[in-house]
């Protein structure tokens, strides 16, 4: 459902069918995949979108970098792996109130590390955090 490429051309696929994100080399040539399903740290009750942390420089390894993604299930919570693939943080419930998601349809991250989130039934555009 997500994509997002990183600043060497990997391109990161949100897998939301088996729960997980695929990563690619160019050429489609598959790396890894992480993630899983369920509600426990770094497992997706369904995820639909991604953001990956490309102004390190060294992201091909995700040495210094992040990956942002949410599941669309019953949470609705961001969740943020650090460059050794474990979750270092997971926010965000499912409402309207401050702090709350609902239905995300997109997010990026800008050069200053600031995450946007784009959320339907909401219908706004959040400024969430610096990661």
């Amino acid at each position: 459902m997500g994509l997002a490429f990183s600043s060497d051309n990997k391109l990161f696929v949100v897998d939301s069918d088996n729960f997980r994100v695929q990563v690619f080399q160019q050429g489609g040539i598959f790396m890894f995949s992480f993630g899983g399903e369920g509600d426990a740290p770094g497992q997706f009750q369904y995820p639909v979108t991604i953001a990956v942390d490309v102004d390190n420089g060294a992201v091909s390894d995700l040495h210094d970098g992040y990956i942002i993604a949410n599941s669309d299930g019953d949470d609705d919570k961001i969740k943020v792996w650090n460059s050794d693939h474990q979750l270092i943080v997971q926010f965000g419930n499912k409402g309207s109130q401050l702090g709350e998601f609902y239905s995300i349809l997109g997010m990026a991250l800008d050069h200053n590390r600031v995450l946007y989130v784009a959320e339907g039934v909401n219908q706004r555009l959040k400024v969430v955090c610096n990661v």
